[in-house]
Order: structure tokens, then sequence, then C-alpha cells
């Protein structure tokens, strides 16, 4: 009986009235990253129905072979020199920020399931036993009928016909889902992007640092240069307590750029995900290539970041959620048809009485019976009022759309003010680069001429310490500038919704 039920549903459901709607998400096609560290790719039937999903300009690298065991690879040891590239393949597996991403993916995951379970039956299996009284009036008296009882039931229902509010579930779990893988995808360029930050950001510190030392020496060599000329007569007292104070500030200024190295390499821990104390040791970048000048003007790039910023992409996708949960709550205005079916039983043992005391003759019969029941049938259900409770889930749902549509524009202006002045940061640190390529070079040959000069008694010791502190200053500069423009170049790529220099 239960067989028959449920294929007379099935025929009604799928050949009848529950014909006239369709999901207007394939679940199949929808699906989260199979690796937290590995960006999710947006599938070509949503690619093809949605114009908005072109795919991000994240890199696309295959995981290695220790990437989903556990997201855990070990780092090279203590002191060994480590590679940006292999810091970021780390970062991407270990950084807790794209797991807890890439999580919630899973979650927005199961929430389509949950959405999409609505289009089954349900079937519920009841049971009960125990025991019972009842008392029924006849010729006899009033009799009592007490006595164990045993039975249970399978009861179906399957909605056949909502008005869309299923379609509209299903369609908002989906763009939700949408939303998140592209929030996912963000996450791993944010991850990207702080790594090549940070470890340019300790590449310039440790270069710094080496600077310092530089100027230590220099420091040193006018001060032995001072004491000889001491020596010899050639030299004043305060001459030589001026390069002595040179050099105490050299030997400090070399303390600072250490404290602000150690601090450096604990940024980059963090961002790879490790405690503040782990001993990394990187390549240096200063014979990297630096980024050439750029080929597209500022317009075109931010017309390319509008289109492939995945946070842009995630509230596109959660504008389209909003909207249809407005229709679901619309939709919850209208009747709901159902198809409902139950076969079942009851086995009962019981004893018939007549109510003592009266004035018929006792009563007292046993009896031992099941009694099969089922029942088939359609069922329309309409909510009339419920307080205005609707009504203002519509409200809310209607403000909840207009809230996502202005929190996209907000997003909009905010990407094309990071994209332009990105764009033109790195324009102006190319430049500087090079002003300060020459600055370094004028310096050392000004700091060179004078020292020699010094030597011969033609210029003063403050003309040599002036001549050596613009070259410290140069020095550093130069090492600033091209820092400035590895990060811009990287700020730059990040705004667009890229990575790498």
């Amino acid at each position: 009986m239960l067989a028959m039920a449920l294929a007379l549903g099935g025929f009604v459901g799928v050949g009848g009235i529950g014909g006239c709607e369709r999901r207007l998400f394939d679940p199949d096609t929808l699906y989260t990253s199979p690796d937290p560290a590995q960006p999710w790719e947006p599938p070509s039937a949503v690619a093809q129905s949605e114009p908005w999903a072109s795919p991000s300009s994240l890199a696309r690298s295959a995981p290695t072979a220790t990437a989903v065991a556990g997201f855990a690879e070990v780092m090279p040891s203590s002191g060994e020199l480590v590679s940006l590239a292999s810091l970021i393949d780390f970062a991407l597996r270990n950084n807790p920020a794209t797991r807890l991403e890439w999580e919630r993916a899973r979650a927005s995951h199961a929430d389509v399931g949950i959405a999409e379970s609505r289009y089954f039956p349900t079937l519920n299996a009841r049971a009960f036993g125990g025991t019972s009284q009842q008392g029924l009036a006849s010729t006899d008296g009033r009799e009592i009928i007490r006595g164990p009882v045993l039975g249970g039931a399978m009861e179906m229902n399957w909605v056949l016909l909502d008005f869309g509010r299923r379609d509209a579930a299903s369609a908002a779990a989906a763009q939700s889902l949408v939303a998140a893988n592209y929030r996912f995808n963000r996450t791993l360029q944010s991850v990207v992007y702080e790594v090549q930050r940070t470890y340019f950001a300790l590449d310039a510190k440790t270069a710094l640092e080496e600077t310092a030392r530089q100027n230590l020496e220099t420091a040193l060599t006018q001060a032995d240069a001072i004491e000889e000329r001491l020596g010899a007569g050639l030299a004043t007292r305060p001459d030589h307590l001026l390069a002595q104070q040179r050099l105490t500030r050299a030997r400090f200024d070399l303390e600072a750029a250490r404290s602000d190295t150690i601090n450096a390499r604990a940024a980059l821990a963090r961002a790879v995900g490790l405690p503040a104390d782990a001993d990394l040791r990187i390549d240096s970048l200063q014979d990297l290539p630096l980024p050439e000048g750029l080929e597209d003007g500022v317009d075109l790039m931010v017309q390319e970041s509008l289109a492939n910023r995945p946070d842009i992409q995630a509230r596109v996708a959660e504008v389209r959620a909003a909207a249809q949960r407005v229709r679901e709550a619309e939709a919850a205005f209208a009747p709901v048809v159902s198809f409902d079916g139950a076969v079942g039983g009851a086995i009962q043992d019981y004893r018939v009485t007549n109510q003592p005391g009266a004035p018929f003759p006792p009563l007292d019969r046993r009896y031992t019976g099941s009694m099969p029941s089922y029942f088939l049938g359609l069922r329309a259900t309409w909510l009339l009022f419920d307080g205005w409770e609707r009504e203002s889930a519509l409200r809310r749902a209607i403000a909840e759309r207009r809230a996502a549509a202005a929190a996209l524009d907000s997003l909009r202006l905010d990407v094309t003010n990071e994209v332009w002045a990105a764009y033109f940061d790195f324009r102006a640190a190319r430049v500087q680069l090079e002003f300060g390529e020459a600055l370094l070079r004028s310096s050392q040959d000004a700091y060179d001429s004078v020292f020699e000069a010094y030597l011969q008694g033609l210029r003063t010791v403050t003309d040599l310490l002036q001549a050596e502190s613009d070259l410290d200053s140069a020095r550093s500069t130069l090492v600033r500038t091209r820092a400035d423009l590895l990060a811009a170049s990287v700020r730059l790529a990040y705004a667009m919704g890229a990575t790498g220099a």
C-alpha cells in the first residue's frame, strides 16, 4: 500500500501539478573548493548564465602532495633561507583565515542541500504502544473498554505546488554559496597579498640593517682618520668629539634597525600562520628585477578590477540572493498544495465490561484483533491571517535587498578609489626609485670627494660629517624607494583582484 502511495505521489508530483515548478540551479554544478589552498572556479553553467561571473585572476596552482593532509607542511629548519613562493604556498595551507572562509563556504554548500531537500517528499514512521480505556453507551448499559494496544503508521507528505517558495529558497541558497566561494577567493588573495607585503617589508628592513652596518663602517673609518690627524696635530679636539658622536649615533641606528628587522620577521610569521618567534630567514630580493612601467591606463584598470574582484562578485551574488528572498516572502501569501498518504494499523487485546451496579446483566467479553488503515489524498492549506507576520517579513526582505544593493554600490566606489590610488602610488614609486638611484650615486661621489679633501686639509670635519650624513640618507632612501615600488606593485595587483608583482 505504501509503495502504491509513493508511486501515485511521484506520478502526480512529476507529471502533474509539480511539473509547473522548476529548480533554478542544478546542485551538481555548485560546489566549494576541494582544498583551502585552492581558489574556487565558477562552474561553466554559472559562468554562462551569469555574465558577471568572470574568473578571478588569482594564480591557480595545483596543491602539492602534502597539501590536504591536515593543512600542515614542514617549514625549513631554523636559519634556512625560504623563498617568497614557498612562504605563499605554506601560508595558503596554514593561515587560519583561509580555513575559516573555506569552512564557511562548505556550510553554505550544505545550505543549498537543505533548500533542495524541500523538493522531495518527507516520510515519517510513527509507532505507539500502551494501554487505553474508553466508555461507550450501549443497550447493555455503559460499557468500559480497556486493554493494551500496539500500533504504528508510515506517513508521507509531498508538496506539489507552493507558488515559488522552494524555487526562491533554492536560488537564494545557491547565490549565497556563490558569494561564499568568491569571499573565499578574496581571502586567498588577501593572504597572498599580506605575505608579499610583509615579505617585502622584512627584505627592506634587512637591507636597512645592512645599510646601518655600512654607515657604522663609514663612521668607524672617519673616526680612525680623524684620530690619526688628531695625533699628528692636524685635527682639533672638537673634531674628534664630533666623530665619536657620529660613531655612537651609527651604533644606535644599527641596533634600532635590528629591532625593526625582528618586528618585521614576526609580522611575516603571523602572515603565514606561524607564531611570532618563528626564525624565518628569507631570500634577499635586492637582485630581483623590478616591475616595469604600466602599459594600461587607470581607467582600463578600474574596469578590470570591477569585473574581476571576487569581493564585488560576492556582493553581486548577495544582491541576487536578497532578491530571491523577496520572491520567497511574496510567495508566502499563496496556498500550498501537497499529496498526503499514510498506511498503518493497530493490534489490540481488550476486555469489554459494563458499568458496575447497573440494572443490566454483568458483561465481560475479551477481544483480540487488528485494525489496518490507509489514507491517500490531496491537501491544500492557505494561511489567511497571521498577525501581519508575512507583511513584516516581506518588508524586511525588501529592505535587505536594497541594503545589499547599496553595499554593492559602496564597494564599487571603494574599489575604484583603491585602484586609482594604487595606480598613481605605483607610478610615483617608479619615478622615486630613479631619483633614489641617482641620489645615491651623487651622494657617494660627493662623500668620496669631501673625504679626500678632508684628508688633504681642504675641508672641515663638519663638511665631512654632513657628506657622510647625506650618504647615509641616500642609502636608506634607495632601500625605501625600492621597497615602496615592490609594495605598490602588489597593492595595485591586489586592488585589481589579482596577486603578484
